[in-house]
């Protein structure tokens, strides 16, 4: 009889990402976000795990996660994140850091396709020279550093909190910022790239 193996993982921060919101739509937003980076980790498990049913808890949205994998029609699209931002799953012996690390670089891959999204519509057309290569630079050094992921393994479903210790740990280094510092992302330097306020 093999030992029981468990993978827990989280996605934040949470509350800090969800509090820069100013509208409703952003609320939303960023609860979607959120809802399909965790979608994009649950299957990745799934997937390496060999087992569509490896999600222990919570029990994840089937529709949402095939809607992501796969598109949905448009009357069938998701129209809220329902997915939390942490999740365990029972997986194999062979499940071990060179699979939770791929599903770490899977997160970041679907991150950065949207956010070149995002840099080609909103940035890359309206700015030029100078400002172009000051603002890409800081973008460049910020979407890589903003989420932060942890994981863990136990050897019980029990052990719930096995990921608030590993949370606690604080091992999620932001990159140094300059500058201007962003009034609404606290921390994070602004993307104009001016070095003083009313530059």
């Amino acid at each position: 009889m093999t030992a029981e193996r468990y993978f827990h993982f989280t996605l934040g921060p949470v509350q800090a990402f969800v509090a820069q919101a100013r509208r409703t739509r952003d609320f939303w937003a960023g609860s979607f976000l959120l809802s399909w980076l965790s979608a994009v980790a649950m299957k990745t498990v799934q997937r390496l795990s060999k087992d569509g049913r490896c999600i222990v808890f919570p029990l994840p949205d089937d529709d949402f996660l095939k809607a992501i994998e796969h598109g949905a029609a448009k009357d069938k699209e998701p129209k809220q994140g329902n997915i939390p931002n942490r999740f365990m799953a029972r997986v194999p012996e062979s499940f071990g850091i060179e699979q939770a690390r791929e599903v770490e670089s899977a997160v970041q891959a679907a991150w950065k396709a949207l956010t070149d999204e995002v840099w080609k519509m909103d940035f890359a057309e309206h700015l030029s020279g100078e400002q172009l290569n000051k603002t890409e630079a800081i973008w460049q050094r910020q979407i890589p550093a903003f989420w932060d992921m942890q994981w863990i393994f136990t050897g019980s479903k029990a052990d719930t909190g096995a990921l608030d210790r590993r949370k606690n740990w604080r091992s999620h280094a932001l990159p140094d910022e300059g500058g201007v510092k962003c009034g609404m992302m606290d921390g994070w330097q602004e993307l104009s790239g001016v070095e003083k306020p009313n530059e």
